[in-house]
């Protein structure tokens, strides 16, 4: 179950299949419920109020190039976050020596 992405489903089914297991691959999809009845609420995120976390799971391995595009297409970059992305944020945060927040 990868968070926000299906691009670790594909390993995952590979090392299942090499180790002689089933395997079921999905994601998890943050949902923000502003603007809802349930604004305000803490749901299955204790940090964050009005963000809860949506499994998709039993995504047919078929589908999962369809699923990525679809998933990627939401996405205001059109694109899933990268290794590089990530490093990019941390020298960011580490540059920073006033900003707290």
């Amino acid at each position: 179950m990868d968070h926000d992405s299906v691009s670790g489903c594909k390993e995952l089914i590979e090392a299942c299949k090499i180790i002689g297991i089933a395997s079921t691959v999905g994601f998890e999809l943050r949902v923000d419920f502003s603007v809802t009845i349930i604004e305000g609420r803490k749901l299955n995120n204790p940090d964050s109020k009005n963000i809860d976390y949506i499994a998709v799971q039993g995504i047919a391995e078929s589908k999962l190039p369809e699923v990525k595009k679809f998933y990627e297409s939401k996405v205001p970059m059109k694109r899933g976050c990268t290794s590089e992305d990530v490093i990019k944020a941390i020298y960011y945060l580490i540059d920073q020596k006033y900003e707290t927040g």
